[in-house]
């Protein structure tokens, strides 16, 4: 299992081939949405948004809406616990590819 940290929250790499991430930062969905904060300001969240896809096919996503959010703490153990039980198939994910407008170019 790997970690990794940024500045809006967390990921992490499972054993069975599944990425989880956590995030509440500014325009994310969760307690910290529509925030405006100064530079260099700490965040804190009761409320998060989290998403979980194939470490190796970020295409391959657990839910067709790619995220959940403002969820619990609770809720975050929860779900992080079921990505964790995941079985390692592309097959039980969702492709995302031909809906994630932000990859698609603007101009031709």
């Amino acid at each position: 299992m790997t970690w990794r940290t940024h500045e809006e929250g967390f990921q992490v790499d499972f054993p069975n081939g599944w990425t989880a991430s956590v995030v509440w930062g500014v325009g994310n969905y969760g307690s910290n949405h529509m925030k405006k904060i100064k530079v260099g300001e700490r965040l804190e969240a009761k409320l998060v948004e989290v998403g979980a896809w194939r470490t190796g096919n970020q295409n391959i996503w657990i839910d067709e809406e790619m995220v959940k959010n403002y969820l619990t703490h609770q809720e975050v153990l929860d779900y992080m616990q079921s990505v964790s039980n995941l079985e390692d198939s592309d097959e039980i994910g969702y492709n995302t590819k031909s809906y994630r407008t932000w990859e698609t170019p603007r101009y031709e």
